[in-house]
């Protein structure tokens, strides 16, 4: 006979909770690591390349301004 059959309903129900808060957390666990490598992969090296394009069009625009002002 399982333990869990002759238990009372109260620690039925608390364990039911504690088993909702683990899928939760387990949830949250992935959402968060989705979250970290979307990030770390994606954003990141998109915000590298708009850096790196906003440097190329500051020194392009500084050089229009140098070769004008001769």
């Amino acid at each position: 006979m399982p333990f869990f059959a002759s238990a009372p309903f109260p620690l039925l129900d608390l364990l039911r909770g504690i088993a909702n808060v683990w899928s939760l957390g387990l949830i949250v666990a992935v959402v968060v690591t989705l979250a970290w490598f979307v990030y770390s992969i994606f954003l990141k090296r998109w915000l590298r390349v708009r850096r790196i394009a906003n440097i190329r069009l500051r020194r392009i625009l500084e050089e229009n301004e140098r070769s004008q002002g001769r």
